[in-house]
């Protein structure tokens, strides 16, 4: 996939700290409404600003995420 159809794509390694009731926790869902297809914003695929982004060819135009194996 190219890196920019990866940026919309919710990152399950993503960790962000919301406030549950009275003390901070990490989580990597959002609780609550939103609408279905709207990413939260800072949960998703950061691309070549990941270290485990692996490009698929030297004119890196598409890539992967190395961490969930390569398709």
């Amino acid at each position: 996939m190219t890196e920019a159809q990866a940026h919309v794509m919710w990152c399950p390694w993503v960790r962000l700290y919301s406030d549950g009731n009275t003390e901070l926790r990490g989580t990597n869902r959002f609780i609550g409404k939103v609408a279905q297809g709207d990413l939260i914003q800072g949960t998703g695929c950061l691309g070549s600003e990941c270290m485990a982004w692996r490009w698929t060819d030297a004119t890196q135009v598409d890539g992967f995420c190395g961490l969930a194996g390569k398709p």
